[in-house]
Protein backbone atom coordinates (compact mmCIF):
# COMPACT_ATOMS: atom_id res chain seq x y z
CA UNK A 1 0.00 0.00 0.00
CA UNK A 2 1.28 3.39 -0.95
CA UNK A 3 1.72 6.19 1.61
CA UNK A 4 -0.17 9.39 0.79
CA UNK A 5 1.85 12.56 0.60
CA UNK A 6 0.48 15.43 2.66
CA UNK A 7 -1.45 17.86 0.47
CA UNK A 8 -4.17 20.38 1.05
CA UNK A 9 -6.75 17.62 0.65
CA UNK A 10 -5.14 15.28 3.18
CA UNK A 11 -4.05 17.74 5.87
CA UNK A 12 -6.28 18.49 8.81
CA UNK A 13 -7.64 21.99 8.97
CA UNK A 14 -6.86 24.02 12.05
CA UNK A 15 -10.00 25.16 13.82
CA UNK A 16 -8.32 28.14 15.48
CA UNK A 17 -10.55 30.61 13.63
CA UNK A 18 -13.65 29.05 15.12
CA UNK A 19 -12.10 28.76 18.56
CA UNK A 20 -10.90 32.35 18.55
CA UNK A 21 -14.33 33.58 17.48
CA UNK A 22 -15.91 31.56 20.28
CA UNK A 23 -13.44 32.97 22.83
CA UNK A 24 -14.02 36.49 21.51
CA UNK A 25 -17.78 36.02 21.78
CA UNK A 26 -17.59 34.70 25.35
CA UNK A 27 -15.15 37.38 26.48
CA UNK A 28 -17.25 40.24 25.12
CA UNK A 29 -20.38 38.75 26.68
CA UNK A 30 -18.58 38.55 30.05
CA UNK A 31 -17.67 42.24 29.80
CA UNK A 32 -21.26 43.19 28.99
CA UNK A 33 -22.59 41.10 31.89
CA UNK A 34 -20.12 42.78 34.25
CA UNK A 35 -21.23 46.23 33.06
CA UNK A 36 -24.92 45.43 33.38
CA UNK A 37 -24.43 43.97 36.87
CA UNK A 38 -22.42 47.01 37.99
CA UNK A 39 -25.08 49.39 36.70
CA UNK A 40 -27.83 47.36 38.38
CA UNK A 41 -26.02 47.48 41.72
CA UNK A 42 -25.53 51.23 41.33
CA UNK A 43 -29.33 51.72 41.60
CA UNK A 44 -29.36 54.45 38.98
CA UNK A 45 -26.44 56.33 40.50
CA UNK A 46 -23.55 57.53 38.41
CA UNK A 47 -20.76 55.00 37.96
CA UNK A 48 -17.31 56.38 37.31
CA UNK A 49 -15.58 53.14 36.43
CA UNK A 50 -16.18 49.43 36.22
CA UNK A 51 -13.27 47.12 36.94
CA UNK A 52 -13.04 43.96 34.87
CA UNK A 53 -10.36 42.36 36.98
CA UNK A 54 -6.64 42.45 37.56
CA UNK A 55 -4.57 43.36 34.53
CA UNK A 56 -7.57 44.63 32.57
CA UNK A 57 -8.47 48.27 31.93
CA UNK A 58 -11.30 49.93 33.80
CA UNK A 59 -14.32 50.90 31.73
CA UNK A 60 -15.10 54.52 32.45
CA UNK A 61 -18.73 55.37 31.82
CA UNK A 62 -20.28 58.75 32.51
CA UNK A 63 -23.89 57.71 31.89
CA UNK A 64 -26.13 54.68 32.07
CA UNK A 65 -25.57 52.48 29.03
CA UNK A 66 -28.47 50.23 28.10
CA UNK A 67 -28.28 46.62 27.02
CA UNK A 68 -29.36 47.35 23.40
CA UNK A 69 -26.51 49.85 22.99
CA UNK A 70 -24.00 47.44 24.53
CA UNK A 71 -25.17 44.65 22.21
CA UNK A 72 -24.82 46.94 19.20
CA UNK A 73 -21.30 47.91 20.25
CA UNK A 74 -20.46 44.24 20.80
CA UNK A 75 -21.71 43.24 17.33
CA UNK A 76 -19.72 46.05 15.74
CA UNK A 77 -16.59 45.08 17.67
CA UNK A 78 -16.86 41.42 16.63
CA UNK A 79 -17.35 42.44 12.98
CA UNK A 80 -14.39 44.82 13.08
CA UNK A 81 -12.20 42.21 14.70
CA UNK A 82 -13.21 39.65 12.07
CA UNK A 83 -12.46 42.06 9.22
CA UNK A 84 -9.08 42.84 10.70
CA UNK A 85 -8.26 39.14 10.90
CA UNK A 86 -8.81 38.74 7.14
CA UNK A 87 -6.06 41.22 6.34
CA UNK A 88 -3.79 40.69 9.31
CA UNK A 89 -3.26 38.51 12.35
CA UNK A 90 -6.18 36.45 13.65
CA UNK A 91 -8.28 37.80 16.51
CA UNK A 92 -7.00 37.09 20.01
CA UNK A 93 -7.50 33.52 21.13
CA UNK A 94 -7.27 34.04 24.87
CA UNK A 95 -10.08 35.67 26.81
CA UNK A 96 -7.85 38.18 28.61
CA UNK A 97 -6.64 39.92 25.46
CA UNK A 98 -10.16 39.86 23.98
CA UNK A 99 -11.54 41.51 27.13
CA UNK A 100 -8.75 44.08 27.06
CA UNK A 101 -9.43 44.95 23.42
CA UNK A 102 -13.19 45.17 24.00
CA UNK A 103 -12.74 47.37 27.09
CA UNK A 104 -10.51 49.73 25.10
CA UNK A 105 -13.09 49.77 22.31
CA UNK A 106 -15.92 50.56 24.76
CA UNK A 107 -13.92 53.36 26.37
CA UNK A 108 -13.29 54.83 22.92
CA UNK A 109 -16.89 54.49 21.72
CA UNK A 110 -18.47 55.74 24.93
CA UNK A 111 -16.36 58.88 24.74
CA UNK A 112 -13.87 58.24 27.52
CA UNK A 113 -10.25 57.21 27.32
Amino acid sequence: MRQLQPTIATQTVRASGTNSLYELDRATQDVINTLIDAQAQGYGGLLTGVSLGEGLPTINIQRTVGLPELRRLRRTFVKLTGQTSLSGPPPPIDAQSAKRMFADYLNQELGTT
